[in-house]
């Protein structure tokens, strides 16, 4: 069963090739009408749209022969979960900013540093480009790219079909391997160990919970606070000290707890087992 891994995992990169094709192919004639913003959005929606949801998508369905609604785990959230989530991601924000930017600070070998600081300059000049949008439909254009499709393609493809790959193994191992692979291609040196965290992170919602939706809302909120902040104010909690950064870690532990539990209750009500239980038990059948 675990070596079954290696073959699963192969054809999710098969299609999530196949996409990246399909999108390259249709971007070479756009890209001689288009230039600037509009051609940089128009290269993320094919990213989240055909690199990462609609593979993620086509490997269950074709590939696996399994229904989308399991392999993604769409099952609806409670509203009190939602609430909880929202709670989470807002408490959490001292604690995530110190740690990006304390993680900015850390010392690289100089061919990464080197790398990564040409890689950073890179992507702030695409990211400048892509904030380019103002007004009411430039907001609204934004949050639906950088945060609700760009949260929906990441989770169902990581928190999804890649977590799917892991069925058999330990699943705290699963959820650190989904975890650093969601980071690693992001190719950003200084941002990789909160971007590991976070992604490990969304993986635990999905177990605790049993649905894809709460790591989806965190996700986007996360997405949309990095918004804000790159395009209104950067850096706006520097001004937080280490005491905010500590009350931050302790809200976040103590709404993380609540989480787990609300979900514990909630699984032994409807199935009779805890949350963790019940994800396994799926993978198994």
């Amino acid at each position: 069963m675990k070596r079954k891994f290696w073959t699963d995992f192969f054809w999710l990169l098969v299609f999530a090739f196949v996409g990246t094709l399909i999108m390259v192919l249709a971007i070479i004639p756009i890209s001689a009408l288009t230039h600037g913003t509009l051609m940089l959005h128009l290269i993320q929606w094919g990213q989240t749209l055909l690199i990462m949801l609609l593979p993620a998508i086509l490997w269950t369905i074709i590939y696996k022969k399994e229904r989308v609604s399991e392999v993604m785990h769409t099952r609806k959230a409670s509203w009190k979960v939602v609430a909880l989530i929202v709670v989470l991601m807002i408490v959490s924000l001292p604690a995530l900013d110190a740690l990006a930017t304390a993680c900015e600070s850390l010392p690289l070998p100089e061919p990464l540093a080197t790398w990564a600081n040409n890689n950073a300059e890179a992507q702030q000049m695409a990211v400048d480009t892509m904030l380019g949008l103002s007004g009411v439909g430039g907001w609204f254009e934004l949050i639906m790219l950088m945060c609700v499709g760009t949260a929906l393609g990441e989770e169902w493809m990581f928190r999804g079909a890649l977590l799917r790959c892991f069925k058999g193994y330990n699943k705290h191992w699963a959820a650190v391997l989904v975890g650093f692979l969601f980071s690693l291609i992001h190719l950003e040196a200084y941002g990789f160990i909160p971007r590991w965290l976070l992604g490990t992170g969304f993986v635990y919602l999905v177990y605790w919970t049993g649905s894809i939706w709460p790591s989806v809302i965190a996700h986007a909120i996360n997405n949309l606070w990095a918004l804000i902040e790159m395009k209104e104010a950067p850096k706006m909690l520097e001004h937080f000290g280490a005491v905010w950064v500590c009350v931050s870690v302790v809200l976040m532990v103590l709404v993380l707890w609540v989480i787990y539990r609300e979900s514990q209750q909630r699984a032994v009500v409807s199935l009779g087992v805890g949350a963790d239980d019940r994800i396994d038990a799926n993978r198994e059948s």
